[in-house]
């Protein structure tokens, strides 16, 4: 798969070329436990800039030094009785998990909060479907036929019959299996297949329900423990589609990304932003900007959202385009006036005129809500000395009138 281009200001590199943007926020830190110290969070003198200083001075900003222990999620999950790990390996497998009393009307709660701030912001409400066709993952940048896929396959031929050892089964299978999402990007750009758009209606701004199922082959270590890398969760994802220019689409870019900061404002958790380097932007990344929130219980960062400029790579693949009236504009800048006079005389000047040609939109998408992370940073941000976690005002709304999650 040849991947898109990158932006001329994109770092270069491995994801350690990572340019900061901004810190949003004091992490807080366990006792004894410094965020210097941690590999990954302040090793910069940028960092200490953005805090508001320079120097030991603005060092001293970038860490809340907590008065009491901080347990990590799967700790508090466990106090709280708030996941089930154990159920959930018993009927599917591991890094699966069922969410319980007030956990799930978080969840739910995340879900509202996100989709009403999305369509306050002129986004679309929409709920897509999860399953599609493998040709709309690989157009999207995607490679659910790679043998390190991390893609879940659907098909009506059970494994082992007949029907999936024949020839005959064997091409049955390879052309109606369908694949489980990985996000519901990929959803709300299908939704779009074959789609001729009027310029006057761009740009176009969806936002997206559905679950995520990725396979996470490979993944090791503590980034598997609890909640934090799952293989189903519900998320909010933002889609847009722009006009064929890249000023605009990395305005709206930037649009998506001040309102995915506005939520994590809200929500107050302490966070990051970086400038994704090239090694990082997949097949079809133009730009990319991951934001990452301090997670006490880890003692480090862990990413909860990213937002993409894809220009017109997947578009060209979707065929999805816009009608423009670039032709007739440019005919009539090079139209001489005495040419214009002696057209207007021939009745076929208007339809000349009135030629249009078409361009592939560019696309771009946003994370607005990855419920599991944003629940372990919410647990581990607000965790309490005796064990109890105070929600965000934002969300008393869609709690139940619950304000506090305390011990059963």
């Amino acid at each position: 798969m040849i991947p898109n281009t990158t932006h001329p200001e994109s770092p270069i590199g491995p994801e350690s070329e990572a340019r900061l943007v901004r810190i949003q926020g004091v992490p807080r830190l366990n006792p004894g436990i410094s965020a210097f110290a941690q590999p990954g969070v302040v090793e910069s003198e940028s960092l200490s800039s953005n805090a508001g200083g320079a120097g030991e001075e603005g060092r001293a900003l970038l860490g809340n030094v907590s008065e009491y222990p901080l347990l990590d999620h799967v700790s508090l999950a466990k106090h709280l009785d708030l996941v089930d790990f154990e159920s959930a390996t018993a009927v599917t497998g591991s890094r699966w998990y069922y969410l319980k009393n007030e956990a799930a009307l978080l969840e739910l709660a995340l879900i509202q909060f996100a989709t009403q701030r999305a369509v306050k912001a002129g986004f679309m409400p929409v709920i897509t479907p999860d399953v599609v066709r493998p040709e709309v993952v690989q157009a999207c940048g995607f490679q659910p036929r790679d043998e390190a896929s991390q893609t879940y396959w659907v098909s009506t031929v059970a494994p082992g019959s007949l029907k999936s050892t024949t020839p005959e089964g064997a091409h049955h299978h390879q052309h109606s299996a369908l694949c489980l999402v990985a996000t519901a990007e990929i959803a709300l750009a299908g939704m779009n297949l074959n789609r001729v758009i009027e310029e006057s209606q761009l740009p176009i701004k969806m936002a997206g329900f559905g679950r995520a199922f990725r396979a996470e082959a490979g993944s090791r270590g503590a980034e598997v423990k609890g909640l934090y890398r799952v293989h189903q969760f519900s998320k909010v994802e933002l889609f847009a589609l722009s006009k064929a220019d890249p000023g605009e689409s990395d305005r709206i870019l930037e649009e998506i990304r001040a309102f995915q900061e506005d939520i994590f404002e809200e929500l107050g958790l302490c966070y990051r932003v970086l400038d994704m380097p090239t090694e990082e932007l997949g097949g079809s990344a133009y730009k990319k900007y991951d934001i990452e929130a301090w997670m006490p219980g880890r003692n480090g960062w862990g990413e909860i959202s990213s937002t993409s400029n894809c220009t017109d790579y997947q578009a060209r693949r979707l065929n999805i385009r816009y009608r423009t009236n670039k032709i007739r504009q440019q005919q009539q800048q090079h139209q001489q006036p005495q040419d214009t006079a002696a057209a207007a005389a021939t009745p076929s000047s208007s339809a000349s005129n009135s030629v249009v040609s078409t361009e592939f939109v560019h696309t771009l998408n946003g994370t607005a809500m990855a419920i599991p992370r944003i629940i372990v940073a919410l647990l581990e941000t607000y965790q309490q000395p005796d064990g109890s976690v105070r929600l965000p005002e934002c969300l008393w709304p869609f709690m139940a009138g619950i304000k506090e999650i305390h011990p059963k």
